[in-house]
């Protein structure tokens, strides 16, 4: 198993974000990656040393970011693994400012989306200087994972929105031509917003964007932590109620549908109690993204999800290579 190793590098107007990296095994000079998953963890997890020094932190100290990394390593061997940490940590709460604007808690700011934000410009400018730093080359970003975990997931939704801004930009396209996969790993905000991006403009568009210019297909995963703890802000009754309008995956849902973008919805560990370490151990046991083990990329496309959960067959089989326009190099 390729070891962890914690990067510093920079993005959009100067920031600075440190990473946990796996790199593949290298051979003959060249990195034998299926491509890229780019992680982004949620609240508690920091580095170990971090956690050890925290009194509320240290029982959690087997889901720090390096653990985490590792474990996605372990579970898709054929992929390069990018954690990015959180630029700000307040009282356990991962607040990540570089890519969108958040209040105190790290939550978007008023709960909303930004599509002119700077999330993608910032993310690979991110892979730029990784790529630089690391000496994995140009095929680094061949193909992309997007997964966000709990309150990671605000980066993803920012990024999503971004996709949906009303003018594309040479980022924007670039984004589209790398990515495969966009996943939401069990996700939650702290302050009651919906946790999905909810204008439906913004929706729509990126539904276009992301059907006519991308091979990627979208992955919701939800645990009973996220939707039948006691203190959570929603009751539901059952697992169909996850698409409640509350939430805001019924628009998600939807609008893709319409749009006949592939998305996968995965109900995990729901034999089991809502607990933290219910909801930790998502990261262990989801199975949407099991298809990225192939390194053969007809192997990738013909595993991808096919449907919309629940709704029959939607997508179509679409190939797509690195953007010309992409330089990022």
């Amino acid at each position: 198993m390729p070891a962890v190793k914690q990067v510093s590098a920079t993005g959009f107007d100067g920031r600075v974000n440190k990473l946990e990296v796996v790199l593949r095994e290298q051979r003959r000079g060249r990195n034998q990656s299926g491509g890229t998953m780019v992680i982004f963890p949620g609240d508690i997890s920091a580095s170990k040393e971090e956690m050890l020094e925290d009194p509320e932190a240290e029982e959690w100290k087997d889901w720090s970011t390096e653990a985490i990394a590792l474990l996605m390593a372990r579970r898709f061997p054929n992929l390069n693994i990018f954690l990015v940490r959180p630029s700000r940590m307040r009282e356990g709460f991962s607040c990540f400012d570089h890519f969108l604007t958040t209040n105190i808690n790290g939550d978007p700011l008023d709960g909303d989306y930004n599509p002119e934000g700077s999330a993608i410009k910032h993310l690979l400018l991110l892979l730029k200087d990784l790529a630089r730093i690391t000496g994995v080359g140009e095929q680094l970003l061949s193909r992309l994972y997007l997964v966000g975990f709990s309150k990671g997931c605000v980066v993803v939704n920012q990024i999503l929105a971004e996709l949906g801004a009303e003018t594309s930009t040479d980022d924007t396209m670039c984004f589209l031509g790398m990515t495969r996969a966009i996943a939401w790993l069990d996700p939650g905000v702290n302050e009651g917003s919906c946790v999905f991006v909810t204008d439906e403009e913004v929706l729509s568009t990126a539904a276009k964007r992301l059907r006519s210019k991308s091979a990627a297909c979208l992955y919701v995963v939800f645990s009973p932590f996220q939707l039948y703890l006691d203190s959570y802000e929603f009751e539901y009754e059952d697992d169909e109620a996850a698409t409640s309008e509350e939430l805001g995956l019924d628009l998600l849902q939807s609008i893709m549908k319409e749009g006949r973008v592939p998305l996968e919805l995965e109900y995990c560990l729901f034999d089991q109690e809502p607990t933290l370490l219910t909801h930790f151990k998502v990261l262990q046991e989801f199975t949407s993204l099991r298809h990225l083990n192939h390194l053969d990329p007809k192997a990738e496309m013909s595993s991808a999800p096919r449907r919309h959960m629940g709704t029959g067959n939607m997508a179509r089989a679409i190939t797509s290579t690195l953007s010309r326009s992409c330089e990022l190099m």
